[in-house]
């Protein structure tokens, strides 16, 4: 009977200890809603941009990419194209930005970058471009931003705690630069896509701005490629 639940205080042990999430185990996604609700920020824009080079019929598969979505969205579309580049303008309520194919040399460049409202959606395009990429054999980084307007709030005092949660999750390399209107923070989770930065690796980066319409909170992964 001892020897019986010896094993299963065992068993016991392994599936807590399988099943346990450290700290360091946040993913960027997790880490960035946290920041978000502690500071309490209210999201109003989700962006996604991504630039890889194409050897095959870049307009192909811009088109191709623009069908995929077009099946859950009605998109209103623009397109603009000389010798050098083909741009199709996205202008619809639920989407907006633009996908286009730049000639460059023997390959070609492929840019999308887009916008919405809400993360729901957002996580539905980035998942069918992503699909799409990966079935024409692309491998590329996706950067994508998450805009907050936040309640009032001293600058410094938001700084101070977006760096206490990011030591709190276990990130490393945290490094802040203090900009015109509040700071710009930058670290690695060790979660999805990283560049590299000033010789070190980072896979997230935080900006806090103040102007006069409010304060502001901008989350990059791996990098903010949008303005602030």
């Amino acid at each position: 009977m001892r020897k019986t639940a010896s094993i299963f205080l065992i068993i016991i042990c392994i599936i807590v200890a399988n099943y346990s999430v450290p700290v360091s185990a946040y993913k960027n996604s997790d880490i960035s809603n946290e920041i978000c609700e502690q500071l309490k920020g209210s999201a109003f824009e989700y962006g996604l941009n991504i630039s890889f080079e194409y050897s095959g019929q870049g307009d192909v598969l811009c088109q191709n990419l623009l069908q995929e979505l077009n099946k859950g969205y009605r998109l209103k579309t623009e397109l603009k194209k000389d010798e050098m580049m083909s741009s199709t303008q996205i202008i619809s309520e639920e989407i907006s930005g633009y996908i286009q194919c730049v000639k460059n040399n023997r390959n070609q460049i492929i840019e999308i970058e887009l916008k919405c409202n809400s993360k729901s959606k957002m996580d539905l395009v980035k998942g069918v471009i992503k699909n799409k990429l990966e079935n024409s054999n692309v491998k590329t980084k996706y950067f994508s931003y998450i805009k907050s307007k936040l309640a009032n709030g001293d600058v410094n005092n938001l700084f101070d705690q977006v760096l206490k949660l990011l030591k709190d999750s276990g990130a490393k390399s945290i490094e802040s630069v203090k900009i015109d209107n509040g700071y710009s923070i930058t670290a690695f989770t060790n979660q999805g896509d990283s560049i590299e930065n000033m010789g070190k690796l980072i896979d997230i980066n935080i900006a806090i701005s103040s102007y006069k319409s409010g304060m502001y909170l901008i989350i990059g992964t791996p990098e903010i490629m949008t303005a602030y």
